[in-house]
């Protein structure tokens, strides 16, 4: 008794030091990069960091859909109007876009240093050429300022630069707002959000955009999307299903207590566990990640689920019972050892969910055998009428190997095994997938899935690799691998290229008899065209044109492609309509990655199932010699290891014949089944198989399987597609692991069987 009391007031102790540390310490994330791996390959860690803090992460994509074509321009330029008044973007789009004054000026004082004909248009055939057209172009009724500026820039460097800044095509206008081409009127508007500090200033931001709608536009249907959003609602629908699934999994689980027992006490003390577990899973999780994941907090329903069983099977046979002890020791380590494997994984996010599901369970079987145990007076009968009386089958083992047999067979030969998609992992709806891609079309946004990544030292360095990049990227454009390349370096050359050009400018004396001789050629007078001589004469002595340099306007049209931190330079170049991804592979210079976002992400998150399966294996391993050593008989061996392995593969066979294939979350879900399974399976094999003792272990095994299914059937509900995996897999497993241990149970011999 006094051991006892210890244990309960050392239990009391740490609950109140872990209180105490989560409500004074515990950060919760619900950024889903964390479950993104860690990149095994400089492609892969480039992807991986370019999801996690991508220069689009902000960016917002705005639809307003309206009745006519006249309403939704209407909407439009209200609700950008308003948004400008806000400042909550740095940079708000409605439709085409001029320059203003300053950046102008500044494109046009630099236009021979950024043209991108160099100093092609100084040689005197072209010289000749472009006077012939201009002579035609002033003849033409062009506004009197233009006039000036043709005099001034007679090779058209600047209109070449100003067209190089301003982009190719784009999407349609209508009154002078971009409008959707196709489908429903919609107003289309682009954003970036002016950086908040942390989540919750990103999703005040979206919930003011949201007001400002309803205020400025809201006859008219809002659609938004982008990073920036898609990341703001994962968080919501993560914080609100973990919160809502676990207090009605919790409700469930207590629910089925008291109608079990009708005892209070029984049902405060079943609780202990599972808080217990979940508590000190949470603080050791935070001491070792320093955040807690909402995933990760979201499995503490497995625990819900999981824990339960300990004091059920406590209730079900009383803590006298010594062969109930050995039966949960071994069903507690066999199923820390399934996720311990989790611990070394790639993916930050499962590391957590091993150490803190192994750290959970562990807790609550010793707060069961510490504090349940001494403290559940009394024994009390089961007072649900559960089907205790099912009589073991002969041909149990042959109906469980045949179906393992059969999964496994489907399994093999199955194209839908298994999803490697990263998308598995999103929150994003099909239908806000599908409204983003319509959006992007509709804005003439380039693909996001093959881009160039530069990492570079410094800004003027990064800049240079993208220009040899870009001399490559010509040449596959000319040979029709791809359509288009959005390259920075075009716009805004390395510091280099601007003095080699600015070096190649012809002497004062040589352009100006050029100048003299393509003049008499086209019947122009070669005194009109002295601002051009002067120009070049004063582009001899410019600095280079730095990004540093680039008004505001200027800037901002750069800003998702060049950013630079601590680490240096990072420099990305979109491409558009790729029709030969391997062409892309390999070839360029040092510090350029080609990223194909779909075909890296499948790699790593295959790579992840292939590594983890090989763990898994040693684990398994592991958990047949364990139980190995403690059934000591191979009859009971096979008796725990065959539905276990039934249950597995079974439940992988159904989730293949769904509407989608199952990806990495079902998969790691399959670990939890196994363990449940291990569960049910060791309390069939260890317990006595006399008929009182069978039918309380029936009882129990019965009230386990209906605890675990509530919740995670519960969990199946979710908004959020990795905790509905996890819900889906689950519920499939338990009815699994229940009917294959059920059939696998052994005969009764009237003997103790421990």
């Amino acid at each position: 008794m006094r051991a006892e009391r210890l244990f309960i007031g050392l239990w009391l102790a740490l609950v109140v030091l872990a209180v105490f540390w989560l409500l004074t310490r515990l950060q919760v994330a619900q950024d889903l990069s964390l479950f993104l791996p860690a990149g095994a390959t400089p492609q892969e860690q480039a992807l991986v960091e370019a999801l996690r803090r991508g220069g689009g992460s902000r960016l917002v994509l705005v639809g307003l859909e309206a009745q006519d074509r006249d309403s939704a321009a209407r909407a439009g330029r209200a609700l950008a109007q308003a948004l400008r008044e806000s400042a909550l973007a740095d940079e708000v789009l409605d439709g085409p876009r001029g320059l203003d004054a300053a950046s102008e000026a500044l494109l046009f004082t630099y236009r021979f240093l950024l043209d991108p004909a160099g100093s092609v248009g100084f040689e005197e055939a072209a010289l000749n050429s472009a006077l012939l057209e201009l002579r035609e172009a002033l003849a033409a009724p062009v506004a009197l300022l233009d006039k000036a500026r043709l005099a001034a820039d007679p090779t058209g460097a600047y209109r070449r630069v100003l067209a190089s800044w301003q982009g190719e095509g784009g999407p349609a206008i209508h009154d002078g707002v971009w409008m959707a081409a196709e489908g429903p009127p919609t107003a289309l508007l682009v954003l970036r959000l002016a950086p908040g500090q942390g989540d919750v200033a990103d999703a005040q931001a979206i919930a003011r955009l949201r007001a400002l709608h309803g205020h400025y536009a809201g006859t008219t249907r809002l659609h938004l999307t982008g990073p920036a959003v898609f990341a703001t609602d994962a968080r919501a629908a993560i914080r609100a299903d973990v919160t809502r699934l676990s207090l009605l999994g919790s409700l469930a689980v207590i629910g089925l207590g008291f109608l079990a027992w009708r005892s209070l006490r029984r049902v405060v003390l079943m609780v202990l566990p599972l808080a217990s577990g979940l508590l000190f899973a949470l603080c050791a999780t935070g001491l070792v990640f320093g955040t807690v994941h909402g995933i990760t907090l979201a499995f503490g329903m497995v625990l819900i689920g999981v824990a339960a069983d300990y004091p059920l099977h406590l209730f079900a046979h009383g803590r006298a019972a010594p062969a109930l002890w050995r039966a949960l020791t071994l069903g507690v380590l066999t199923t820390v050892l399934a996720f311990a494997v989790l611990l070394w994984s790639d993916f930050g996010g499962l590391s957590q969910l091993g150490l803190f599901v192994g750290v959970g369970l562990i807790a609550a079987a010793l707060v069961t055998r510490g504090v349940v145990a001494p403290l559940m007076g009394p024994e009390r009968p089961l007072r649900l009428p559960l089907p205790t009386g099912f009589k073991p089958l002969a041909a149990g083992p042959w109906l469980v190997g045949g179906a393992a047999l059969l999964a496994a067979a489907w399994l093999a030969l199955s194209p839908r095994a298994f999803d490697a998609s990263l998308s598995s992992l999103s929150p994003v709806s099909e239908a806000q997938r599908a409204m983003d891609k319509r959006l992007r079309e509709a804005l003439g946004a380039p693909d996001v899935r093959h881009l160039l990544r530069i990492d570079a030292p410094d800004m003027p360095q990064a800049l240079r690799l993208a220009e040899q990049a870009g001399e490559r990227l010509d040449r596959l454009v000319a040979e029709g691998v791809l359509a288009r390349a959005d390259n920075p370096a075009r716009r805004l050359p390395a510091e280099q290229t601007q003095q080699a050009r600015q070096a190649a400018l012809p002497d004062a004396s040589i352009l100006r008899a050029r100048l003299e001789a393509a003049a008499r050629a086209s019947g122009l007078r070669a005194a009109v065209f002295q601002p051009w001589l002067d120009a070049v004469e004063a582009a001899r002595t410019l600095p280079p044109l730095r990004l540093a340099d680039l008004p505001p306007a200027l800037a901002e049209r750069l800003a998702a492609q060049l950013t630079q931190d601590a680490s240096g330079a990072h420099l990305r170049i979109a491409l558009s309509g790729v029709r030969l991804p391997e062409a892309l592979a390999t070839g360029w210079p040092p510090g350029v990655l080609a990223l194909d976002t779909l075909a890296l992400s499948e790699r790593m998150v295959e790579r992840f199932r292939v590594e983890a399966g090989r763990h898994m294996g040693w684990a398994a391993l592991a958990m047949l010699l364990v139980l190995a050593l403690s059934l000591r008989r191979g009859g009971r061996l096979l008796g725990v290891v065959l539905p276990v392995l039934a249950a597995v593969l079974v439940t992988s066979a159904l989730l293949s014949l769904g509407a989608h294939p199952p990806g990495l979350f079902h998969w790691v879900s399959l670990i939890l089944v196994a363990g449940v399974a291990l569960d049910y399976a060791v309390f069939f094999q260890m317990m006595p198989a006399d008929e009182p003792t069978r039918r309380r272990t029936l009882g129990a095994v019965w009230m386990c399987a209906l605890s675990t299914v509530l919740v995670f059937g519960l969990l199946a509900l979710s908004r959020v597609p990795v905790l509905q995996a996890i819900g889906v897999t689950v519920t499939l497993g338990v009815a699994c692991a229940l009917a294959f241990s059920l059939l696998m149970r052994p005969r009764p011999s009237g003997r103790a069987a421990g």
